[in-house]
């Protein structure tokens, strides 16, 4: 009983990955000392299983044989989802964007169908000479903003005489350094 309960305390830190060589060691010689239960049969044969596998070489074929195998084989084709994700949402995208933007026209041409809004005609011909009105006074504003600009083209005409002064200033000063008299 002694025995079993080793063995148990053993697995448990073996499976929990806790163990250390020397237990481990010891855990195997327990278990080859073990009679064969239903339930230490297993994992006897596990052990033994492992201890078999441990021996075995691969012979000089394998390696030749695994290249032949490996060569013999297609190349895997990779796909990439960032080019295929921007491929085909660019082409979704751009869709979406067509389908709106004909939706949007074929509605806003809809709407927009000729109507009499006024009945008298005079009260129409006030209506269109307050907005002539209206349009004249922007452009007349715009008319201001150009000429302000006009007069500052004109004011920079003015510093080209100023520079004509600057130059002629400087022509008398060198006129005036080579009268110096020694």
């Amino acid at each position: 009983m002694l025995m079993d309960s080793d063995i148990e305390k053993l697995l448990c830190k073996y499976w929990d990955a806790e163990s250390s060589p020397e237990e481990e060691a010891r855990l195997k010689a327990l278990l080859k000392r073990e009679k064969a239960s239903n339930e230490m049969g297993g994992i006897k044969a596990l052990f033994e299983h492992f201890e078999a596998e441990k021996c075995l070489q691969p012979d000089d074929a394998f390696e030749a044989e695994l290249l032949t195998r490996l060569q013999a084989e297609p190349e895997a084709k990779v796909v990439s989802f960032n080019a295929f994700f921007r491929r085909y949402a660019g082409m979704a995208a751009t869709l979406l964007l067509l389908f709106t933007a004909g939706f949007l026209f074929i509605q806003n041409q809809r709407n927009y169908q000729a109507e009499d809004t006024f009945d008298d005609p005079g009260m129409a011909l006030e209506e269109v000479k307050k907005q002539l009105l209206k349009v004249s006074n922007y452009m007349n504003k715009g008319n201001e903003q150009i000429n302000k600009i006009e007069r500052l083209s004109k004011a920079d005409t003015g510093m080209d005489e100023f520079s004509r002064i600057n130059r002629a200033d400087q022509s008398m000063r060198t006129l005036s350094k080579m009268n110096i008299t020694k």
